[in-house]
């Protein structure tokens, strides 16, 4: 089910943006059993040199040498918290961008806006306060990551220029994501409507991000919310084919380059 108290100042807007995804609280609960099915991929498609070099770019991370894949292999439990009340469209968007997730993949996914769940793997943290925030937050966001240095090598990294700032911790050495700190920083995006879509295309790239889209410099040149020269909100239909790729049962975290390539040529007709 797709939990979710709501903050008072935005009830009614939050109301709107949980009846817009309605379709997660109906997927999860009566059709979870048949979710596991839909991923296989159409004989009739082609898995073109082409459009497997923009899924390496998109999903490929290199751990120690060795380009490898992850992603998450349980329920994602997303806790938003706002140390200041945040635009509501800002909040719509990140509940939209996970239940299209679960809609393309099939991945459980739950979401609740309680500021005192406690065991969630996925944080979101909205502020108008960077500064504020981190030092308010600290200890909340401790047990996402593997330990304290951990944490504030993050802090220490956060750029306050930037709206958003993500971090994604693995389950070794399988390399399963199982945890993940968001900060969006949303003053900027209040300045100009510009503004507000710099933040949403950052918002779009770094939930992308920690679903396993591991391309760290936004090099990516096709069209794509990884792509940091554009300005999707929204996942693309490439995004949308990567992300049901990188969740089908046939890919394992820790995948190798290699791997990935083999079975991708495989399922060509």
């Amino acid at each position: 089910m797709l939990s979710a108290k709501l903050p008072q100042p935005y009830t009614q807007n939050w109301i709107a943006g949980i009846l817009a995804t309605s379709r997660t609280v109906l997927r999860i609960g009566f059709a979870a059993g048949l979710l596991c099915t839909f991923m296989y991929v159409p004989k009739s498609f082609a898995f073109t040199d082409s459009f497997i070099s923009k899924f390496l770019d998109f999903a490929m991370t290199n751990v120690a040498g060795r380009r490898q894949l992850t992603k998450w292999e349980q329920e994602i439990k997303v806790v938003i918290v706002e140390n200041q009340p945040a635009p509501p469209e800002l909040f719509r968007q990140v509940a939209h961008l996970f239940d299209e997730f679960h809609a393309l993949t099939g991945q459980r996914v739950i979401i609740s806006t309680a500021a005192n769940v406690v065991d969630g793997n996925v944080l979101v943290l909205f502020t108008g306060n960077l500064a504020q925030a981190l030092q308010k937050y600290r200890a909340r966001m401790l047990p996402y990551f593997e330990n304290a240095t951990a944490l504030e090598r993050f802090l220490s990294a956060v750029n306050a220029a930037s709206p958003c700032s993500v971090q994604v911790t693995f389950d070794k050495p399988e390399l399963r994501i199982v945890n993940a700190v968001l900060v969006v920083n949303w003053r900027s995006a209040l300045e100009s409507s510009e503004q507000m879509i710099a933040t949403k295309h950052d918002i779009a790239r770094s939930v992308a991000y920690l679903l396993g889209a591991l391309n760290p410099t936004g090099a990516t040149t096709f069209e794509s919310v990884t792509n940091r020269r554009g300005k999707l909100t929204d996942f693309s239909e490439n995004d949308k084919a990567f992300l049901k790729i990188l969740y089908n049962h046939n890919f394992l975290s820790g995948i190798t380059w290699y791997n990935v390539v083999q079975k991708l040529r495989s399922m060509n007709p």
